[in-house]
């Protein structure tokens, strides 16, 4: 396959989607944000497998795969995740986002997802959904369908959620990766620190009927 990103273009692929169940308190908001990502996105109408770390192990799928992988949970809950993760550019660490770019951010909610070659085979993509918390990795249906390489976000993205961008929400950090898939120098999202006006009210927005 051509990888170029981002994180849509996985979609175009076979996919396995891998849900960390190794840390009790996060697996029933990972499988259930597996299926959320898993399920007709994108327009693409696939059912795509989905197998916990403990399953794709026990089935003895490799880290290598065929299919690109669709990691969900951080690497304290996915250990599939946990046997890449210092090779891949953002990582959970101490409830921080950390990018080895050495930017790091913490917040609410806090998250991030990705898409890289998978280090172990590098003509399959990897894509990484994780939070800091159950929560952070639940915040991630609230993206909107049009996201680039990398994106960082908190609950401040609650407002972008079935929005093809992000309109009314923010994200603490996202881009697209440079041609040998390095960080931009720009990774900030330039609205970030002007936390935009919630919208009105449906009432306030309603134009008056004659």
């Amino acid at each position: 396959g051509n990888i170029t990103g981002p994180i849509r273009d996985a979609f175009s692929e076979p996919l396995l989607f891998v849900y960390g169940a190794s840390d009790p308190a996060q697996a029933r908001a990972n499988l259930e944000v597996a299926k959320a990502w898993s399920v007709i996105r994108f327009g693409v109408d696939v059912h795509y497998p989905i197998l916990s770390d403990i399953e794709f192990f026990a089935r003895g799928e490799s880290v290598a795969n065929d299919k690109s992988l669709f990691l969900i949970g951080n690497a304290t809950s996915n250990r599939v995740l946990a046997a890449i993760e210092s090779d891949l550019p953002i990582a959970v660490k101490n409830g921080q986002i950390m990018m080895s770019n050495g930017q790091h951010f913490s917040g609410n909610e806090i998250g991030a997802v990705f898409i890289r070659p998978n280090p172990r085979r590098d003509d399959r993509y990897v894509v990484v959904v994780e939070g800091a918390t159950a929560l952070g990795t639940w915040r991630s249906l609230s993206l909107p369908d049009l996201i680039p390489d990398f994106i960082v976000y908190d609950e401040h993205v609650a407002p972008s959620r079935g929005q093809m961008l992000l309109g009314p929400g923010s994200v603490l950090a996202g881009g697209f990766f440079d041609n040998d898939w390095a960080f931009p120098k720009q990774t900030e999202d330039p609205l970030a620190r002007t936390r935009r006006p919630a919208a009105k009210s449906e009432s306030d927005a309603t134009p008056y009927l004659p």
